[in-house]
């Protein structure tokens, strides 16, 4: 199984404000990893605007993460719904790199030809709670919340 999910993510905490989702695209990419209950991702966000971080300068901030969800589907013809949970580790550069990590939950609604889960095409929406340093912070983890909204095709 391989997923690909296209989207918007949608920042809000106290470091990056809220910036419209249009600013903030995404892009993720899911394999299940030999079992059907598991997969792992890779997921980048960027900021298209520069956006103020503490400091002299703007940046273009992103976030790279590698995921590892557990999942369960559930079918009823040709649809199906599947919610995932699991942790993140990331890595987050804004004019340098810092690290983090976090929970994401999330689901995906799919639909199919026949009952087959796949190739389906759909819609998903996952939220994520990010722990994370910037380069040069010194104190303690920033935190802040993410709210992907997008299309997602599966092979």
């Amino acid at each position: 199984m391989l997923a690909l999910m296209l989207g918007f993510s949608h920042w809000f905490g106290p470091t990056l404000g809220s910036p419209d989702g249009v600013s903030t695209p995404m892009v993720a990419v899911g394999v299940e990893p030999g079992v059907r209950f598991l997969e792992a991702r890779v997921r980048y966000t960027l900021s298209v605007t520069k956006r103020a971080v503490p400091g002299p300068e703007e940046h273009r901030v992103g976030f790279a993460s590698l995921e590892l969800v557990g999942k369960h589907r559930l079918s009823v013809g040709s649809q199906h719904m599947e919610v995932l949970l699991g942790p993140f580790a990331t890595l987050a550069h804004a004019g340098g790199v810092g690290g983090g990590g976090g929970l994401v939950v999330g689901a995906r609604w799919t639909f199919s030809r026949g009952t087959a889960a796949t190739p389906a095409l759909g819609i998903y929406f996952e939220g994520r709670q990010v722990l994370y340093r910037l380069p040069g912070d010194m104190g303690d983890a920033r935190r802040d919340a993410q709210m992907d909204l997008g299309v997602v095709g599966v092979l």
